[in-house]
């Protein structure tokens, strides 16, 4: 995988990422034909009627007022879902009620959902899926989490986090 991304890289006309640390994180030097094209946002996505994520809201039975803790990602290696998932009994001893909601799939969903019954949390937890809704399901979590695994990726400021910030979420 080196080997091919050190050919790919080198016979590209140009490579694209949205962060000068996303070249870094991935190769030893910046090439001149490495280009950075900065993430910008639609902010009017994020103007949405929240009556569509009180409707979700019902549907997964999450009484009105129990906060929702919500994090968007890949059910991948990349993303840390076992550190929440442990975490999760303190704050459920410590704050009843909550529900966390994990948006997105992957190859390790069923493994993930395993990790959550191990732990005792499963009743708490709502795995969504892929969802087209992304922006008005913002408007359902009163935080925003995003736990990434450092031995696989380093990253700087993830989407899903701007994106939060944009819909008014912690």
């Amino acid at each position: 995988l080196k080997l091919s991304k050190r050919i790919l890289s080198a016979i590209a006309t140009s490579l694209i990422s949205n962060s000068q640390a996303g070249f870094a994180n991935r190769f030893r030097s910046l090439k001149s034909h490495f280009k950075v094209v900065y993430n910008g946002l639609d902010f009017s996505r994020f103007a949405v009627d929240s009556t569509h994520a009180a409707t979700v809201r019902a549907e997964l039975g999450i009484p009105t007022g129990a906060p929702v803790i919500g994090m968007v990602a890949t059910l991948t290696a990349y993303k840390d879902h076992e550190t929440l998932f442990a975490a999760m009994p303190c704050v459920l001893k410590a704050h009843p009620g909550p529900a966390f909601v994990f948006v997105g799939d992957g190859p390790r969903r069923e493994a993930l959902q395993h990790i959550a019954a191990e732990h005792g949390v499963s009743d708490s937890v709502h795995f969504l899926g892929f969802r087209n809704d992304v922006d008005a399901l913002y408007r359902m979590f009163d935080a925003c989490v995003l736990l990434t695994n450092s031995d696989n990726i380093v990253e700087g400021l993830p989407n899903c986090l701007i994106e939060a910030q944009a819909s008014g979420v912690p």
